[in-house]
């Protein structure tokens, strides 16, 4: 199966690469930090070893950090939407690739969200719910706030049906 063209999608703003790297560094910094208290925790009671016990923790966070550094242009490339008549359609995906379709009509509600570092790059994220799932089914990570509301007007407004259902007719009527 060859993958689907999103060559004319909607790509996501670029300041969401910068969010991205923020957020890289500072999981690497936090877990590497917490890993190496641990070690040293740990340590006394670990036998002698022959490298020094807190560049395992250190060697771990920059493997974590270089794989993040090397998958972030491509995520960022691959990460695309269209918003079709009747349908939203995302792709994203590096190591897997994922293609959503989510019906209009069973969108429930749209979030938009910001934390501080996306509002100081003028970002925003919209989370869109459908009903019977409890969590998100998609999230937009960097939008600008003009592209979110205009997102979130087109996906909660729906249109109405063209014509109107036939009458129900009870097979069996009460005598």
């Amino acid at each position: 199966m060859s993958w689907i063209d999103t060559s004319n999608w909607t790509q996501l703003h670029p300041n969401a690469k910068k969010l991205w790297l923020i957020s890289l560094l500072t999981s690497s910094l936090i877990t590497t930090t917490v890993a190496t208290g641990i070690v040293f925790a740990l340590t006394p009671r670990l036998p002698k070893l022959l490298i020094p016990a807190f560049l395992i923790p250190l060697g771990l966070g920059a493997i974590w950090l270089i794989w993040g550094l090397l998958i972030l242009s491509p995520r960022y490339s691959r990460f695309r939407y269209l918003l079709g008549e009747d349908d939203l359609q995302v792709s994203r995906g590096v190591t897997w690739r994922t293609w959503t379709v989510i019906a209009r009509s069973r969108i429930q509600h749209v979030d938009i969200q910001a934390g501080p570092i996306a509002k100081n790059l003028g970002i925003v994220s919209v989370k869109i719910f459908v009903g019977g799932q409890m969590a998100e089914v998609a999230e937009f990570p960097g939008v600008t706030p003009a592209v979110a509301e205009e997102l979130r007007q087109a996906l909660v407004l729906r249109k109405a049906p063209s014509d109107s259902a036939p009458p129900i007719v009870n097979p069996n009527p009460a005598s």
